[in-house]
C-alpha cells in the first residue's frame, strides 16, 4: 500500500525517497556500520566486499525484538542524517512535495521530523496476503515481523492522514489523489520541517 501510494505521488510530481533503500545503501557501503553488523550478526552477512546478504541479515535481525532494536539503533541515525541531506537538497529544487516512504517511522521515533505523516493501512489479513504474494517471506516470518512492529491502531492514532487500502487499485489511487491535492492546497508540501 505505502509503496503504491508513494509511486502515485511520484508520478504526480513529488520527490520520493524510500527509507528502506537508504538503510540498505548505508549497510552496504558504510564501513563503521558494516563492522558493527559483523560483530552483532556475524561475518557471513558480508560474503563479499561488494554486497551483503539481505535475507540473512533480516532473518537474524527479525529473530527477536532485541535484535531488531540493535539493528535499528545502529542504522537509524545514519538514515536520519541522509534524510536531512535529502531535505536540504530538496530545498534547492523545490519539488511540489517531498515524501519519505518509511515502514518504521514511528518505531524510529522520527515522526516529529515531518510536517505530516500518512499511514496507509489495510486489514491484517490483506497485509499478510499481499506480503505472501511478494514471495520473499513465509507466513510465519510475516507474522513475526508484524508482531515486532507498532500495532496498526497506534500508527493510525498517531498519523495526520490515513488511507484505508481495502479496495481496488483504482480506489486507492483516487484516495491518494484526493490527499495529494489536499497537501498541495494546504501548503503542507515540505514534509521535513526540522532538519536539525
Amino acid at each position: 500500500g505505502k509503496s503504491t501510494v508513494a509511486a502515485f505521488f511520484k508520478a504526480w510530481g513529488a520527490e520520493v525517497h524510500d527509507a528502506d533503500d537508504i538503510a540498505k545503501s548505508i549497510i552496504g557501503t558504510h564501513e563503521a556500520v558494516k563492522q558493527k553488523i559483523r560483530l552483532l550478526f556475524g561475518e557471513d552477512i558480508f560474503p563479499s566486499t561488494q554486497n551483503f546478504n539481505k535475507a540473512l541479515l533480516a532473518e537474524r535481525a527479525f529473530a527477536s525484538g532485541e535484535n531488531q532494536e540493535k539493528l535499528n539503533a545502529l542504522v537509524h541515525p545514519y538514515v536520519k542524517e541522509k534524510i536531512r541531506e535529502i531535505y536540504h537538497a530538496a530545498l534547492k529544487k523545490n519539488p511540489p512535495l517531498l515524501v519519505i516512504e518509511a515502514s518504521m517511522l514511528f518505531e524510529a521515533g522520527s515522526e516529529n521530523l515531518y510536517n505530516s505523516v500518512l499511514v496507509v493501512t489495510a486489514p491484517a489479513s490483506c497485509r499478510i496476503d499481499r506480503a505472501l504474494k511478494r514471495g520473499s517471506l513465509s507466513k510465519e516470518q510475516i507474522l513475526l515481523r508484524m508482531s515486532l512492529q507498532m500495532p496498526e491502531k497506534e500508527k493510525i492514532r498517531r498519523a495526520d492522514y490515513v488511507i484505508h487500502n481495502d479496495g481496488s487499485l483504482e480506489a486507492l489511487e483516487a484516495k491518494a489523489k484526493t490527499l495529494y491535492s489536499k497537501l498541495l492546497e494546504t501548503q503542507e508540501s515540505k514534509t521535513f520541517t526540522r532538519p536539525g
